[in-house]
């Protein structure tokens, strides 16, 4: 930038351009580093969050095989206590020889 004339008055305003450039270029680079800086944050973010749908996905998963394992393992002590009661029952009707 080049000033018509060289008074004290027309320098000064010359060099309060140059640092107001100065300062517009900083704040401009401050902008474009804290828009690097969300961008980042939000890709971190994105990718937490879609490690902590992975995670709870799988927990859900193995909560509802567990949920099936309890009943089958409930299924089949029911049946085994049916039948050990079965088998007394029958065991209780057969008299010893000898015995009337």
């Amino acid at each position: 930038m080049t000033v018509s004339c060289s008074c004290q008055v027309c320098l000064q305003n010359q060099r309060k351009l140059i640092l107001a450039g100065a300062a517009t270029r900083k704040a401009i680079k401050e902008r474009d580093a804290a828009r690097a800086l969300v961008a980042s944050l939000g890709r971190r973010l994105n990718e937490k969050t879609k490690r902590v749908r992975e995670v709870t996905g799988k927990l859900m998963q193995q909560q509802q095989e567990t949920g099936k394992m309890r009943k089958a393992r409930d299924f089949w002590h029911a049946t085994c206590q049916k039948l050990s009661k079965s088998l007394d029952d029958e065991a209780s009707l057969i008299k010893p020889d000898g015995v009337s």
